[in-house]
């Protein structure tokens, strides 16, 4: 098992990417934020650099396939095929 942490996305708010890492460790997955603040000093700094979404290098495959799926999933009538009855 490899500690080497890998960014697999990057987000624009740090709310975004925490929900990634929650998606994420709720599959089984070790997730982390990585971004800088200076210290808590420039919170703002984060906007401008994004807010990096971690994993250890043998779960980027199975974290990019989570991520994937979570994209896929906004549109809940995307696997509904088309009626075509007229009721």
């Amino acid at each position: 098992m490899s500690d080497e942490l890998v960014q697999v996305a990057i987000f624009g708010s740090k709310w975004e990417a925490e929900l990634a890492t929650q998606q994420l460790k709720a599959g089984g997955i070790d997730a982390y934020v990585g971004s800088d603040s200076a210290g808590g000093m420039i919170p703002s700094l984060g906007m401008a650099e994004g807010h990096r979404l971690l994993v250890r290098s043998d779960d980027v495959e199975a974290a990019v396939a989570v991520l994937e799926g979570e994209a896929a999933d906004d549109d809940p009538t995307a696997d509904e095929a088309p009626s075509d009855s007229e009721d």
